[in-house]
């Protein structure tokens, strides 16, 4: 999903799932208007609004909502929310597929697919 929440930018808001189709991350990566290409390094921020940042993970959950943002699920199948400051590179491993890592140093693997 690709919206324009400031003039001169979108974000891109990408959910990764794993093989048997359950949910494994969710990036909104913020780049310039039309540019498509995710590759680079991107810092978490509040309210990311610049090209190559993305947004903070929250948790509602106290006021009935969970959560929401970047996020993770990590190897014990705990949500893990990314907040402010860290960090996440994504590389093009060929067409259409690209490596999300984390700053804790965990990778996941998605091929793009329009929805």
């Amino acid at each position: 999903n690709t919206f324009t929440p400031v003039e001169g930018v979108e974000t891109h808001s990408l959910v990764l799932v794993d093989a048997n189709g359950e949910y494994a991350a969710y990036f909104d990566l913020v780049l310039s208007e039309g540019e498509t290409e995710l590759a680079g390094e991107y810092t978490c921020t509040e309210y990311a609004h610049e090209p190559y940042t993305f947004g903070n993970g929250y948790d509602l959950s106290m006021w009935g909502m969970g959560v929401g943002g970047s996020r993770y699920t990590d190897a014990e199948g705990n949500t893990v929310l990314i907040n402010a400051g860290e960090k996440l590179v994504v590389t093009k491993v060929s067409e259409g597929v690209y490596k999300f890592t984390v700053e804790a140093g965990i990778s996941f693997v998605g091929e793009m697919m329009e929805q």
